[in-house]
């Protein structure tokens, strides 16, 4: 619900059929978008609006050095997700995903390209 409500004003649009962003299109059935963009909600003036599935690191990283632990992606970016896999030998295994394209947001929150 929340979603839907900020789709409007953000950088992209994200429909059951395709993910537009950046001047190229998706399929919207193995991509997702992944955005931190001033809040296009109403009384949100101020606050930032993150679409984020979970962290931007896996656990290789998390089970070597923590200085790995930071944020990899831009402003936004563009995933390709894969079927769940339901015999993962660990929860990162569990969805397989690999960042297609990522970019940042000017000023006025437009995609620069």
């Amino acid at each position: 619900l929340w979603i839907r409500r900020a789709l409007h004003g953000l950088p992209f649009e994200w429909t059951p059929e395709a993910l537009r962003i950046g001047g190229e299109r998706y399929p919207a059935a193995n991509h997702a978008p992944l955005v931190v963009a001033a809040s296009p909600l109403d009384g949100a003036d101020g606050h930032y609006l993150v679409l984020n599935s979970g962290h931007t690191f896996h656990e290789k990283e998390l089970a070597s050095l923590n200085y790995l632990l930071f944020p990899r992606l831009a402003d936004w970016a563009v995933m390709r997700v894969g079927a769940v896999a339901r015999d993962a030998a660990s929860p990162s295994d569990a969805v397989k995903e690999s960042v297609v394209k990522t970019g940042f947001l000017d000023e006025s929150g437009a995609v620069c390209n």
